[in-house]
């Protein structure tokens, strides 16, 4: 959240127990409301675990957040962002499931989207 408010953007959580998006987001220039599904990980990985709704959810105001943590040698975090409407998600998402039983968004799609926070204040 705190990377959208460096954006200009008004963030806060939803509940950790509901379903949908974890956080809501509120652009006052347009007027316009997202909800945002965020996706972590601390290694360098090749792809996101997804929920089972990815292809439920899918409308022009709700977003994914893919970040990736990487720590490097000299300790310092190396933190990516890739935001990415719902409708590319659904679309690219691979429903084949993986050894935990969930679908999952393969990174090198998310790549074209990176810090992408402009999606937000688009008209």
């Amino acid at each position: 959240m705190a990377e959208m408010t460096k954006h200009g953007l008004t963030a806060m959580p939803t509940t950790r127990s509901s379903k949908g998006p974890d956080i809501m987001m509120f652009n006052e220039k347009t007027g316009k409301a997202f909800g945002i599904q965020v996706k972590a990980s601390t290694t360098s990985t090749a792809y996101w675990l997804i929920g089972n709704t990815v292809k439920d959810i899918v409308s022009d105001s709700y977003v994914y957040v893919f970040v990736t943590i990487k720590t490097t040698k000299s300790e310092a975090e190396e933190v990516s962002y890739f935001v990415l409407p719902s409708k590319v998600v659904s679309k690219m998402a691979t429903i084949k499931r993986t050894g935990k039983g969930w679908p999952y968004f393969d990174a090198k799609y998310a790549e074209p989207y990176k810090d992408d926070w402009d999606i937000f204040k688009r008209k």
